[in-house]
């Protein structure tokens, strides 16, 4: 019987069974899937800064910072939104 350079654990060094790496891929498949989750929620971020910096690009004529894309919300609701955007950007949120 060939193992391709696995060696199974005896049961005496209390390796894993089966069952345990069946666990194993399961617990690391969820976490890519919240990893995966977590990209598509930076992804749609950064889609939505870039349509709010390249519309007020275009209205101020000159680069921007991230004060003036903050700061040009017509709310105050809107102006947390956008921090909150910044902050996904930035990787903080």
């Amino acid at each position: 019987m060939t193992t391709d350079g696995l060696v199974p654990p005896s049961a005496r060094e209390g390796g894993a069974s089966p069952q345990d790496f069946r666990d194993e891929v399961a617990r690391e498949l969820r976490a890519c899937y919240r990893e995966l989750a977590g990209d598509r929620a930076r992804l749609s971020a950064l889609e939505e800064l870039e349509r709010l910096t390249l519309e007020l690009a275009a209205e101020l004529r000159r680069p921007l910072t991230v004060f003036d894309v903050v700061r040009s919300a017509p709310t105050a609701a809107e102006r947390e939104r956008r921090r909150a955007l910044v902050q996904s950007l930035r990787g903080g949120g």
